[in-house]
């Protein structure tokens, strides 16, 4: 007698299927592990149709693109870059300015003019300001000496910026008694000339402090932050702005690697930088103090999107499969139930309750670490995904869902391994060698249930179950065999299954 009332360990396909747990399957499809019972996950809910491919959900509005994009949210804001443009930020995801402001392009024209205390050699220089979140970009060229002596000087060819996020200009100048580039005065964001006729004593005199605040550069992937500072990557190179300030980027702020980088993931223990087959980690508190370390050169990562943070650790996928770590020893969790897998394709990568989904081509793999570590899959293929307020959602053939939140079942597929005969303690079938009669299967089940039992591999009957308790004789001439497996689909539950199985017996 052996009796089966467990199903949560999930899918197991690396090893022969005779060897696997009773409550594991070689086919574990929209199966709920965390009912314990053979049950299927709740059905998806539609939210909207006709979305783009690509969504994301900030304060309440919901973000489109046709592009893949790579979102980070940080002090209230939301952030994103595309691999593409210039990297993107926004106070409330509808509109949308650049990472940092491009320096103006022209030099001024200077002359003397008028009568005013200034004496000296005088230059100076403007620069674009954001006077909403206190964004300031480098000074252009500075303008050529002027000598004056008790005059004013005519500032020309101050040009306005088309930076829609740049509200003021900032006008500097050095000479006389000043010694650095001190603010004159904050001008509207328009094209103008300035007659400047203040006294070195009597002008704002606040010292110019952004000859380093470039911009993010266009085409940056892999947005991140770690310890307040933005990480990203173009090519061989980690870039990475100033710390807290995440709008400016010194085009010294780089750190080289000796292959492309293909992802960046932060964790407790350091930054994480992928190149297709080795792992760094940046550790540092400032662009003054980071450096980088060599952490593996056997588990890179093939897509930045399969970077996640879930349970104090990062999850990625490797060219070997689903790797996890905190920064130091790195773990192949894949491996010990799925063996080696290699991804052609990857569309998208969510955590949500402490469950990994990875979406491929034609299915999504879930991690699920919520209870006894297991993957599963579910029948869905999404372009994009993401959390919001507590919901996992996701987009496929241009409609919005939302995860598991319908009350009606989804249809699930769960297939056994080869059950001979079991070990109570282990739960792995044994006696593969030994021929057996199995001669009764009894089942409690409720809901829409198909079993099919197979005989060494063969079907010997399909039968639809009924509600409760369900007696199931297999056809005499078909009964006897090295071993049973079963397939199961349907939208309803098994609680157990009991099989009762005879040894060799006259002779046979």
């Amino acid at each position: 007698m052996a009796q089966i009332n467990q199903w949560n360990g999930g899918l197991n396909t690396r090893v022969d299927s005779s060897m696997i747990a009773v409550n594991e399957g070689v086919t574990y499809l929209n199966v709920d592990n965390s009912r314990v019972t053979l049950s299927p996950v709740k059905a998806d809910t539609l939210v909207l149709s006709s979305v783009k491919d690509y969504c994301y959900k900030f304060e309440g509005t919901l973000i489109q693109s046709d592009n893949y994009r790579n979102y980070v949210e940080f002090q209230e804001k939301i952030y994103y870059s595309d691999s593409i443009g210039r990297p993107q930020k926004s106070n409330d995801g509808i509109t949308w300015y650049n990472l940092g402001i491009t320096k103006p392009s022209n030099t001024l024209t200077i002359a003397t003019s008028g009568s005013s205390t200034m004496v000296g050699t005088y230059q100076y220089c403007y620069t674009y300001f954001n006077d909403n979140d206190g964004t300031e970009s480098q000074p252009n060229t500075f303008s050529s000496e002027l000598i004056v002596s008790s005059q004013g000087v005519q500032v020309s060819g101050i040009t306005a910026s088309t930076d829609t996020q740049v509200t003021n200009i900032k006008l500097y100048r050095l000479g006389g008694s000043l010694t650095e580039m001190s603010l004159v005065v904050t001008l509207s964001n328009t094209t103008q000339s300035y007659l400047d006729i203040l006294g070195d004593d009597v002008i704002d005199g606040t010292v110019l402090t952004s000859y380093s605040y470039a911009p993010a550069l266009t085409a940056l992937k892999y947005l991140t932050e770690y310890n307040v500072m933005f990480f990203g990557a173009i090519g061989d190179k980690l870039y990475f702005s100033d710390v807290a300030f995440v709008n400016y980027w010194s085009e010294l702020n780089f750190i080289d690697f000796d292959a492309p980088i293909t992802g960046i993931g932060s964790t407790p223990n350091g930054l994480l930088v992928f190149t297709k087959y080795k792992v760094y980690v940046v550790v540092g508190t400032d662009p003054t103090t980071l450096a980088k370390y060599f952490l593996n050169g056997n588990q890179g990562c093939v897509e930045h999107k399969t970077i996640k943070f879930t349970i104090n650790t990062l999850s990625w996928v490797s060219p070997d499969g689903v790797c996890m770590s905190d920064g130091n020893a790195i773990q192949v969790v894949t491996r010990d139930k799925l063996g080696r897998l290699e991804y052609s394709s990857i569309k998208d990568c969510s955590v949500f309750d402490d469950v990994y989904y990875l979406v491929l081509n034609d299915r999504t793999l879930c991690l699920d670490n919520r209870y006894v570590p297991c993957f599963r899959e579910l029948d869905i293929t999404p372009t994009s995904m993401f959390v919001y307020e507590d919901v996992l959602y996701y987009v496929q053939s241009g409609n919005l869902y939302s995860l598991g939140t319908s009350s009606s079942n989804k249809t699930f597929t769960f297939e056994s391994g080869k059950l001979s005969d079991f070990n109570v303690t282990s739960g792995v079938s044994t006696s593969l060698t030994s021929i057996k009669n199995y001669k009764d299967i009894y089942i409690w089940a409720s809901g829409d249930i198909t079993i099919t039992f197979y005989i060494d591999g063969s079907s010997v009957g399909s039968f639809v179950l009924v509600e409760g308790f369900n007696d199931i004789k297999l056809p005499q001439n078909k009964r006897t065999g090295y071993y049973m497996s079963y397939s199961v689909t349907g939208t309803g539950t098994i609680n157990e299954i009991e099989y009762k199985l005879e040894g060799r017996q006259n002779g046979r």
